[in-house]
């Protein structure tokens, strides 16, 4: 059965043989109390502190070791003193390229009474196992301790192939029971691996790449690793000097593993560095040597790997384009930034890098430089600067014609804008001298028979005169002829009164539409005024007009802007709606109020308005009577006054065939005063 830490060594083995397992096994050993002194230490510890037994026994942790490996230690040293287990590995530093490790492990070390009394601390070189030499007689006591304490699987078989011992880490590590392989051993010739074997356990010789090189590979040959269920043991055979075999045995699987991992990951990372489309290469810090360069690098620059390695980056990457002082500058401070570096290719022609510096911070004193080539984009860059500086001329140019142009345009639209209101102000007389001439036609027929009544009464008055002086005037013809003047003179009355009303009506409507003066007035009398004033005009059309106002609607506006939307409403139906119209020929004018607005529906039974004509009748100098006198102002007239000066809307209906129709709607309260500026300025 195996040892356990409180258990003697059975009294079937030795003190030699003990000795000589302890001096043989590549084993570092070192017992402290629980003040951290040495009471015991193996040769091989003194060896790897590289110090002597007199400068270590009796001696605490902190005055036997350097500082620097009492600061690391310490830290572990009490928390085995805490009663934790510890292990861990270190790299040991050499003179040569071959790498040695050393495992250790920090056990608490306890009393028969399981009190822990101080701390064992053992070590394996994985590098190398050194036969221990012999040691004195006193670390018998703390041998036995060592042996089941240690971190590696131990067995010891004698010549009669019997298991005389085994520490606990080994039926852990092999995973087979102690009494089976001691079975196994009495009728197996060939020792404890060939028996392993039978166990299911194989020969591995394939997985040396892993340890070859390795620290594994001073302590395991290649063909002396296990595998089984993908668990790898190494194993080393030692003989005793009392006779018989002792087999240490390390579970490897995780270094292994660890390796095959670490040369995926390395090959993977070198196929990704060498296709990389960048410039990479790795530099010491402190000399700006190249220490690695990917492929492309060397493939821009034209050069090997041979020619650039150890070699100073400037000289490589930006030779001649330097000076020193910048050399130097960026050596001392190295760039946050991205630098620009021009360099020559392969072929000699002129190449731009921009280069990224990144310091690794695993205090290795090395950095990661990452190339972009941006040649392209540089010489890109070169000539946008050199088209912006041109388009930059030809901006300040064009901004000086169109500043000059805009001058221009801005008279010209000065002028036009005096032309148009010209143009409106012509077109309210135009429209004035329409009434004149209508109302002129309406006079002249009063007047006419006026002048024929006059003519009339004067002969009667001659006949009457003469019958009177050559005394022929009788009674009946006296009474004849005053019957006569009687009716003469009513007619002339009548028709001179009806003169005077139109020549009244026509001097209101005349003085409202050339003035915009804001008084209050009655909707319904203006109309009926401006009805008579186009009397004839609405009779030559043949036009019947149909006015629905009620007679109380008082507004405080302006008049002359109502006299000019309505007159503009309706000789644009007589001339545009009815003109060659064999329809119906009415015109209906419908005005209601509310509480806060006037709404005014006109509309007429003419030709309509076409759809083209209708998305733009309210802009200047639309008209569909450019050949035939129209000016294309009247809708506009009518759109400004609605919308300018009566702070109203006006929309057009209209459809074609179906007449036109004017929707207005006004405030009824008016700012006044804010709106005699318009006014007048109109």
């Amino acid at each position: 059965m195996p040892l356990k830490a409180t258990d003697s060594v059975d009294s079937s083995m030795s003190f030699s043989l003990l000795s000589s397992i302890f001096h043989s096994i590549p084993i570092m050993v070192a017992v402290l109390d629980n003040d951290l002194r040495y009471i015991v230490v193996s040769q091989q510890y003194l060896d790897f502190i590289r110090s002597t037994s007199d400068k270590v026994l009796n001696k605490t942790v902190k005055e036997a070791l350097p500082l620097p490996v009492y600061a690391n230690a310490a830290p572990l040293l009490e928390r085995a003193l805490a009663g934790e287990s510890i292990s861990f590995e270190i790299e040991l530093p050499t003179e040569t390229e071959n790498k040695r490790f050393i495992s250790i492990q920090y056990q608490p070390r306890l009393n028969a009474e399981g009190e822990q009394v101080g701390v064992l601390m053992s070590g394996i070189e994985i590098t190398s196992l050194k036969k221990s030499e012999e040691e004195k007689r006193r670390v018998q006591h703390y041998l036995n301790t060592t042996f089941n304490s240690i971190g590696h699987g131990i067995a010891i078989v004698n010549d009669d192939k019997e298991m005389v011992s085994s520490n606990p880490p080994f039926e852990r590590i092999v995973g087979e029971r102690f009494s089976e392989i001691d079975t196994l051993l009495q009728d197996h010739p060939f020792g404890m691996i060939d028996c392993l074997c039978d166990l299911g356990w194989r020969r591995c010789p394939e997985f040396s790449q892993f340890v070859s090189g390795s620290a594994s590979s001073e302590v395991f040959e290649p063909h002396s690793l296990l595998v089984k269920n993908n668990i790898f043991i190494g194993y080393k055979e030692l003989e005793l000097e009392g006779g018989g075999r002792c087999y240490v045995f390390t579970d490897v699987t995780e270094q292994i593993k660890d390796k095959q991992n670490l040369t995926q990951q390395m090959q993977y990372n070198a196929t990704i560095v060498d296709n990389s489309p960048n410039l990479l290469c790795m530099i010491d810090r402190l000399e700006f040597t190249i220490l690695m360069v990917n492929a492309q690098a060397l493939d821009r620059i034209g050069k090997t790997e041979d020619e650039v390695i150890n070699q100073y980056w400037f000289r490589v990457f930006a030779y001649g384009f330097w000076n020193l002082e910048e050399e130097n500058q960026m050596i001392v401070n190295l760039p946050s930034d991205q630098v620009v570096v021009s360099t020559k290719d392969r072929n000699g022609e002129p190449m731009t890098i921009q280069w990224r510096f990144v310091e690794l911070d695993d205090q290795s004193n090395r950095v990661l430089c990452f190339g972009d080539d941006v040649t392209q984009l540089s010489q890109a860059q070169q000539q946008l600067e050199t088209l912006n500086h041109s388009l930059e001329e030809k901006v300040r140019e064009r901004t000086q014609s169109l500043e000059t142009a805009n001058e221009e345009l801005q008279f010209t639209l000065k002028k036009l804008q005096e032309a148009q209101q010209s143009l409106v102000e012509a077109e309210k007389m135009a429209s004035l001298g329409g009434l004149v001439g209508g109302v002129a036609h309406e006079i002249n027929t009063p007047l006419g028979i006026s002048v024929t009544a006059t003519s009339f009464l004067e002969e009667n008055v001659d006949a009457l005169s003469k019958g009177f002086e050559t005394g022929n005037l009788s009674k009946a013809l006296f009474s004849k002829t005053l019957t006569s003047l009687k009716q003469s003179t009513e007619i002339l009355v009548t028709n001179l009164q009806r003169a005077e009303k139109l020549v009244c009506s026509f001097k209101e409507v005349a003085v409202d539409q050339t003035s915009q003066t804001a008084y209050q007035f009655n909707m319904r009398e203006i109309i009926d005024k401006l009805l008579l004033s186009l009397s004839h005009e609405i009779r030559v059309a043949k036009v019947t007009v149909n006015l629905e106002c009620a007679s109380n609607i008082e507004l405080e506006s302006y008049p002359s802007s109502y006299i000019q939307i309505f007159t503009n409403l309706i000789t644009n139906s007589i001339r545009h709606g009815f003109d060659q119209w064999d329809g119906e020929r009415n015109i209906y004018i419908d005005i209601q109020t509310d509480m806060d607005n006037l709404y005014i529906v006109y509309r007429d039974t003419g030709k309509g308005v076409h759809e083209s004509v209708r998305e733009k009748i309210f802009e200047p100098f639309v008209t569909t009577k450019r050949g035939g006198g129209g000016s294309g102002l009247g809708a506009n007239i009518i759109y400004n006054m609605v919308v300018q000066l009566l702070k109203g809307n006006v929309q057009c209906v209209a459809e074609e065939n179906q007449g036109a129709c004017f929707k207005i709607q006004v405030p009824l309260d008016l700012n006044i005063e804010e709106q005699d500026g318009m006014a007048n300025a109109g």
